[in-house]
């Protein structure tokens, strides 16, 4: 049974609160489905979608309402466990000047690669959890 999953880990924080967000495609066998992962510093939340509303663009990721881009993340899920919404925008982005994956960049069949859009850029806007 072939297992496959994709996602991005997107992290934003100021000196006194942490926000990631995981969007992301799961593969299992002939199912497929989509998830948001939601982390903060004191809890955290998955929210699973059909795999019919994820749409990604080279640089943006759709999954329902919620956005994930280098411009930015926009939320919008509402469900018995979580609400979540809000909108943050993402100022110029300061890429690395190397491969984050260092020498393993040139090991075939690695299981999972990971990308680094930027360590530090402005991140301004709000994201309401629950009230």
């Amino acid at each position: 049974m072939h297992h496959s999953f994709y996602g991005w880990y997107l992290k934003c924080q100021s000196d006194t609160q942490t926000l990631a967000v995981i969007p992301a495609i799961h593969n299992t066998g002939n199912k497929r489905t989509c998830s948001i992962q939601v982390i903060t510093d004191n809890d955290a939340w998955t929210v699973m979608f059909p795999a019919d509303v994820f749409h990604r663009t080279k640089r943006n990721i759709f999954i329902g309402e919620n956005r994930f881009g280098e411009k930015g993340i926009h939320l919008a899920m509402h469900t018995p466990q979580v609400t979540v919404s809000g909108r943050l925008d993402f100022g110029m982005l300061f890429p690395l000047k190397y491969d984050i994956m260092g020498l393993f960049t040139l090991v075939p069949f690695m299981e999972c690669r990971h990308g680094v859009w930027s360590m530090r850029h402005p991140v301004k806007g709000n994201v309401c959890i629950n009230g």
